[in-house]
């Protein structure tokens, strides 16, 4: 099995503004995954409120890599 791991800077095409946040772009955590000739992709930017950052889920990914 192989697993791959990547944090990304997506721009965003106009500034996203919601309670008193602008982004222009977003942090994603993106994984692929590959077992047996299938591949699996996700990616994720956590929950800003929630203080989940996909750095965190990084370590979190990279923790149960074995």
């Amino acid at each position: 099995m192989k697993l791959h791991t990547a944090i990304e800077r997506w721009p965003l095409n106009a500034p996203f503004r919601i309670s008193g946040y602008t982004w222009e772009f977003l942090e994603v955590l993106v994984v692929h995954l590959e077992a047996e000739g299938c591949l699996g992709r996700a990616e994720t930017t956590g929950v800003y409120y929630k203080a989940d950052t996909p750095t965190g889920m990084l370590r979190q990914v990279e923790s149960v890599r074995g």
